[in-house]
């Protein structure tokens, strides 16, 4: 609630290190923000754009205090390869602000829905691997812009690489040298203090050489060689594009939501647990969403939060999400002010600048993690990988999801069983394998472990028939620890009700809650076994598995009873 009192506090304490913080960032916003442009296949001074109304907009309304939004690395390469097909129309500029406004339609939507646990389903294996090709794409992608070799539109990899090897006739010795200066400067100033802004320190020495030796009159391209600069302003456009390819607009957007998304909560998420703070996904994806939608409607490129800017921000001392604003309110004078000034920005210089964010996209303590994990995260990381360097982005994008989701399927399948023993003292032992209990047992206890769903059922079903037809007589099913709400798992339940009275056995089930209980009373199965054969959770553990072992004595006591009588 807003008080004067509260804004006192603020202006005395969070006001200096907020406006410190962001000067910092928006140092840092200005160069990069303009490569990422010329990745994007742009004008650079839209990158700028990208950093402004995207970067205000969702500090304010997202849910997170400290992460900086805006105009990224990882999502300028998910726009360019999703469009690349259309690089170098007359309406691809419109096609970049369509992009951003669809997937911040997404986003508001799933955030609005509160749909935003459909990305736990994206492994970390997958990311990483998708950053890992993405990173690999766009150092390749700007070889050409550091040697002055032109780079071949909608080539791939391979073919680029090739084309930059049979055009090393036209190698210019002073592109490359204002490039491979930057990126050595770059390097040099980084180690010397990482709280410089390197890329700012960079740009502004690069452009002051290449104007003072006059490179530009040797074929080092600077910013305004792109054409004329674009004449901004504050009105709102919707983009002009042909209506009829609107399943392709509507997929490629999908794909860098998608990508979006993953960025800005991953980031989000590791500053909210490294503050101690809880995230609201649903209200981050909505700020997010909005800020996408209004940037694209004000000639900005789609827009995530920014794990290099947050954590900056962080470093240089901002103290509450108006960090994050001002960073974005610093650019403007620069855009206002300074447009000719930005025109003497050599291309190889901001290339150095891609190049050096390209190699830290990826998180390499990620990739080692997950190398020498166990299952499947290396094939993952490795299929993620070659995809997104052998298919158009946005298909890698989706087949990372499908191989997420398949892999949460199979992992979850591998059933996990927990047996159980009790001695004569009746206590429990737990054994992973039914082979590892006394063969003369006439009780077995099973505790699943996991949601019974669909995929696990049959194997579910397997372990329950193997007890059943062992030397068993009572096989009692201990659910306190799975969750049964599928029909898959209610019809093998009651399919191995009628096996054990067939074989003149029984099945006794412990453990249950009261949804499951529920379940187990509208499918009629709790008709089938018998009321006193079922046995609620209760607050004590392993009351009413202790319970379910009385309830299997009394049975088989009676049965051997009516045996003997017999």
């Amino acid at each position: 609630m807003f008080s004067f009192q509260k804004v006192q506090s603020y202006f005395y304490y969070s006001l200096r290190g907020d406006l410190s913080a962001g000067l910092t960032v928006a140092l840092i916003a200005i160069p990069q923000s303009m490569a990422y442009a010329l990745i994007c296949g742009i004008n650079p001074i839209y990158g700028l754009i990208g950093v402004i109304i995207p970067t205000v907009i969702a500090a304010i309304l997202g849910d997170s205090s400290y992460l900086v939004s805006g105009f990224t690395n990882a999502v300028a390469m998910a726009t360019a390869g999703v469009l690349s097909n259309y690089t170098g129309e007359a309406g691809y500029l419109q096609l970049v602000f369509l992009i951003a406004i669809i997937s911040g339609v997404i986003k508001l939507l799933l955030g609005a829905f509160k749909l935003g646990w459909i990305t736990r389903f994206i492994s970390n294996s997958v990311l990483t691997g998708f950053l890992m090709g993405l990173g690999l794409l766009i150092i390749i992608n700007q070889l050409g812009s550091i040697t002055g070799i032109p780079r071949p539109f909608n080539a791939n990899p391979i073919q680029t690489l090739i084309s930059l090897v049979q055009g090393w006739r036209v190698f210019n010795g002073y592109v490359f040298l204002t490039g491979v200066v930057s990126l050595v400067l770059l390097f040099l100033v980084r180690k010397l203090n990482a709280k410089l802004p390197a890329e700012m320190i960079v740009i502004v020495l690069a452009s002051l050489a290449v104007y003072l030796f006059g490179w530009s009159d040797n074929g080092v391209m600077v910013v305004s060689d792109l054409g004329p600069m674009p004449v901004l302003g504050v009105s709102l456009r919707l983009p002009q594009v042909p209506p009829e390819d609107w399943q392709f607009y509507l997929t490629s957007g999908l794909a860098v939501s998608l990508l979006s998304i993953m960025e800005a909560l991953s980031v989000s998420k590791s500053v909210a647990l490294a503050r101690g703070e809880k995230l609201n996904i649903s209200k981050e994806l909505v700020g997010q969403g909005i800020a996408s939608i209004t940037g694209g409607l004000f000639q900005s490129p789609p827009a995530s939060g920014s794990p290099s800017r947050t954590a900056v921000s962080i470093g240089a001392g901002t103290r509450t999400r108006f960090g994050a604003v001002f960073s974005g309110l610093w650019v403007i004078p620069v855009v206002i002010l300074l447009p000719k000034l930005l025109g003497y920005i050599p291309l190889p210089g901001l290339a150095a600048v891609v190049i050096m964010s390209a190699t830290r996209i990826v998180n390499w303590k990620h990739v080692h993690l997950t190398w020498f994990s166990k299952g499947t995260s290396k094939m993952v990381l490795l299929v993620t990988f070659g995809a997104t360097l052998i298919f158009p982005l946005q298909e890698a994008i989706f087949l990372g999801a499908v191989l997420s989701l398949l892999i949460y399927l199979f992992e979850s399948s591998q059933l996990k069983l927990t047996y159980f023993e009790m001695d004569e003292e009746r206590r429990f032992y737990q054994y992973d394998t039914m082979r590892r209990l006394r063969p003369d047992l006439p009780i077995i206890l099973i505790s699943p472990e996991g949601p019974l769903h669909f995929a696990a059922v049959d194997e579910l079903e397997k372990h329950l028939s193997e007890a059943l037809e062992s030397g068993a007589e009572v096989v009692i099913l201990r659910l306190r620890r799975a969750q049964v709400v599928a029909s898959s798992a209610i019809t093998v339940l009651a399919a191995e009700i009628l096996h054990a009275e067939k074989l003149g056995k029984k099945v006794i089930l412990c453990g249950v809650d009261k949804n499951l209980h529920l379940h187990l009373l509208e499918s009629g199965v709790l008709d089938l076994l018998g009321e006193e054969y079922t046995f609620d959770s209760e607050r004590l553990l392993f009351s009413s598995t202790r319970s379910a072992v009385h309830q299997a004595e009394d049975f088989l006591a009676e049965k051997h009873k009516l045996i003997k009588n017999d």
